[in-house]
């Protein structure tokens, strides 16, 4: 929305059948204009794509297993659709209804300018999405991937704001109003063209994430060498809550005596050894009793597209850190309301819900206190305690193979209880274990490590800015296509 005042006028004549502000806003004579002078042709919506309304319904073979893609599995920065597993059982909600087919184009229709809009992956064929998609099928004329970023430019953007209607959570009706949004028609050649000159920039992006990926991994072992307990690292690729499986078969026995009340085999997985050395090398405490406050999950917000206040949710959370810039708003006034659940500078997150999303940790190092949703729990560390080190130790091998030890729950819905979190052992702070002068240059070794992520993955992301903002200069005729 716009961040300045500004005045217009239009004459009666001018006015069409909607009366709102921002429709008959002067500002958008200026996005046709440069559509009119662009050397291509610009054609509805309408008739360059189907509008597919299949729909099935998972309640009726609640024993089988679906993905399912809502909106806050889109990266709005890459145009790339996730997808959670579930039961059919499971699909209680009557937007978990559409179909989607390999290669349709997924736009949000609602806040569409968040540009949460991504093609169908070939594993996603024929699974179920959120009832807030309009889902398209581009005509043979169009090939999906131009149609992917014809949508996702500013061009459509401008367009999508225009006849977004409602203030708090704006839409746009993908009935009436979005097949009347203009989109480039070119020869295929010509599409082909402009595509694989985009597509070389975001090779570049990918080099560059590959890059990030590998420094990232590496910390893993920095901190392994750090804490000097040894494991075999081919364990950090087999963990249950990540994947929804084990890759390899593995067996092993206990004997009554030495159960507790948990019968789930991971709470026993030899793999847990690693924290027996951990107990024999240094001296330990459980995470609850090095907090100022217990365990508490966030609260589900009143999201308003107007509002000023950050909500972090699962998908915003990542070990490599948070994503504020994709994070829905509350109002000031729901915000205010709830004070009890602030996230903090210093206060860690971990994602404490469903196979796959749980176990991210991050933390939250920014002085604007946020919120967060039910789905992640806040864990506030004590001055006498680094909470760099430990959000370390959490998402380390150490700390990954008690979480999997402490879910509960089954088929995808499974669950971290704040309870649970504080049983997690982490060295103590004495001389015995690990002082907290310690703990900070431990910390601050791995923030150096980390250095270089964060610059390949900054590189990364401009990347696929540059590639959206090269397509829109493509088709307004800014620039000559490369014959």
């Amino acid at each position: 929305m716009f961040e300045f005042s500004h005045s217009f006028y239009r004459f009666p004549e001018e006015v069409n059948t909607r009366l709102d502000v921002l429709y008959n806003d002067a500002i958008y004579d200026d996005v046709y204009a440069e559509m009119d002078s662009s050397p291509f042709n610009f054609i509805p919506l309408s008739k360059g794509v189907d509008f597919l309304k299949d729909s099935r319904n998972p309640l009726l073979t609640p024993d089988e297993e679906f993905y399912y893609a809502e909106i806050g599995n889109v990266d709005i920065v890459k145009g790339k659709l996730g997808a959670v597993k579930m039961l059919g059982s499971e699909a209680t909600s009557s937007r978990t209804r559409r179909v989607m087919y390999k290669d349709n184009i997924l736009v949000s229709t609602t806040r569409p300018t968040r540009k949460a809009i991504a093609k169908v992956p070939s594993s996603l064929d024929g699974e179920i999405c959120s009832t807030g998609f309009a889902v398209l099928r581009s005509i043979p004329e169009i090939l999906p991937d131009f149609l992917l970023f014809s949508l996702r430019s500013d061009v459509s953007k401008k367009q999508f704001e225009r006849y977004c209607t409602g203030a708090g959570y704006p839409a746009i009706n993908q009935e009436k109003d979005l097949p009347k949004v203009l989109i480039p028609l070119l020869d295929k050649n010509e599409q082909e063209l402009i595509l694989s000159q985009v597509k070389r920039i975001q090779y570049h992006a990918l080099r560059y994430e590959v890059l990030a990926k590998r420094v990232f991994e590496k910390t893993k072992t920095y901190f392994k060498e750090e804490i000097n307990i040894p494991y075999d690292y081919e364990n950090e690729k087999n963990y249950f809550h990540k994947s929804g499986f084990e890759k390899e078969k593995l067996s092993f026995h206990v004997f009554p005596e030495n159960m507790d009340n948990r019968l789930n085999y991971l709470t026993y997985n030899p793999r847990l050894s690693v924290i027996d050395q951990l107990k024999t090398e240094y001296s330990t405490i459980k995470l609850s009793d090095i907090l100022t406050e217990p365990i508490k999950r966030g609260n589900q917000p009143l999201y308003d597209e107007t509002g000023s206040r950050k909500v972090i949710k699962t998908v915003d959370v990542s070990d490599e850190g948070i994503n504020l810039e994709q994070c829905l708003s509350v109002e000031d006034d729901f915000f205010e309301r709830s004070r009890e659940n602030y996230v903090v500078k210093g206060d860690i997150l971990i994602t404490s819900t469903g196979i796959g999303s749980i176990g991210k940790i991050s933390i939250y190092n920014h002085d604007e206190p946020v919120l967060c949703d039910g789905h992640i729990s806040i864990i506030r560390i004590s001055d006498e305690y680094s909470a760099s080190f430990v959000c370390h130790f959490l998402r380390s091998h150490y700390g990954q193979v008690q979480i999997e030890s402490l879910f509960t729950g089954s088929s995808g819905q499974i669950e971290l209880q704040p309870s649970d979190i504080g049983g997690i052992i982490l060295p103590d702070s004495s001389d015995l274990g690990i002082p907290l002068s310690k703990q900070v240059e431990i910390a601050e070794r791995m923030d150096d490590k980390l250095g270089l992520y964060f610059i390949n993955r900054k590189q990364a992301e401009k990347k696929w800015i540059e590639a959206d903002q090269r397509f829109e200069e493509y088709i307004l005729g800014k620039i000559p296509l490369p014959y």
